[in-house]
């Protein structure tokens, strides 16, 4: 197999790609193809990046807010 290739799809499953979709991306000789695989799957990206933000975000205010503040459940973990 072609070293780019291999480096391909390993950068794609590093990235959790659904494993028929970098089969479909390396299959095809399409380039539109292609590029429309790769902008689902970086809009996915995007996606779980905003929720990890939020969940950073969150995680932030628990551990600098006032002990009054923070909620029990909260605070027995």
């Amino acid at each position: 197999m072609n070293p780019n290739v291999t480096w391909a799809a390993e950068v794609l499953r590093e990235q959790r790609m659904p494993a028929a979709e970098i089969g479909a991306v390396l299959e095809t000789d399409d380039p539109e193809r292609i590029r429309r695989l790769l902008e689902l799957h970086g809009e996915r990206l995007q996606e779980r990046l905003v929720e990890q933000l939020r969940a950073l975000a969150r995680v932030e205010r628990l551990l600098t807010a006032a002990p009054d503040n923070v909620p029990a459940s909260a605070s027995a973990a």
